[in-house]
């Protein structure tokens, strides 16, 4: 079960549906047309695919072995709208709807704006996803592709409920060794004569240890 159907959803989908064999990726965003046309795009390339509406994430969460969140439900700081506006998605889980409040980025300060969002909606999306996890069989994965902060209420819901739960750490560390060997550094590696797995394998375990 993919969440959102986004930039980063569409990054994730084709290799997790190809990696499904005979399983089906369903699709779950607040705007259903969207995942729809990212469905029919998965479809077109041979996968199986499904769009659902996020009114039905109950029904189709305690189905899957696998939820991914590629929503920004969750993620740290601000994230900046037009007419210089921001709103705060950290407090919200990717297993529930949420609607943050819109703020005036140059009239409130940051700690206004933590203060104004942790707020009914809030509550009621929290409530909801605790709710949710907890019905989901143990053995569901819970993915989330935010790596900050390390653990978002998605996964901390999904911790708390038994279930096995990754960031994405290990994701991002991954594209930036790709970046670095196959594109910033490729040429001196070859000329090195150490474009060689082993060197990608030392250049990901030092990231990894640097984070």
């Amino acid at each position: 079960l993919l969440l959102g159907a986004g930039g980063s959803a569409r990054a994730v989908a084709p290799h997790t549906a190809q990696l499904l064999g005979d399983g089906k990726l369903m699709i779950c965003n607040r705007t259903v047309e969207s995942a729809a046309a990212l469905a029919a795009e998965i479809r077109a390339r041979g996968w199986r695919a499904q769009a659902v509406p996020e009114a039905e994430l109950s029904t189709w969460a305690p189905r899957v072995g696998l939820i991914i969140n590629s929503t920004t439900k969750g993620q740290g700081g601000l994230r900046s709208l037009e007419n210089e506006t921001a709103i705060m998605a950290e407090p919200y889980s990717a297993l529930a709807p949420a609607q943050p409040i819109a703020l005036a980025t140059g009239k409130t300060r940051s700690e206004d704006i933590a203060g104004k969002a942790f707020h009914a909606d809030i509550e009621i999306n929290n409530e909801a996803s605790m709710k949710l996890a907890a019905s989901i069989p143990k053995h569901v994965r819970f993915y989330d592709l935010i790596y900050f902060p390390e653990e978002t209420v998605f996964l901390r819901h999904g911790r708390l409920t038994g279930h096995p739960t990754m960031n994405g750490k290990s994701m991002i560390i991954n594209q930036a060794v790709i970046a670095f060997c196959e594109r910033i550094c490729r040429a001196e590696l070859q000329a090195r004569g150490i474009d060689k797995p082993e060197t990608y394998q030392r250049i990901l375990e030092t990231m990894y240890r640097a984070w």
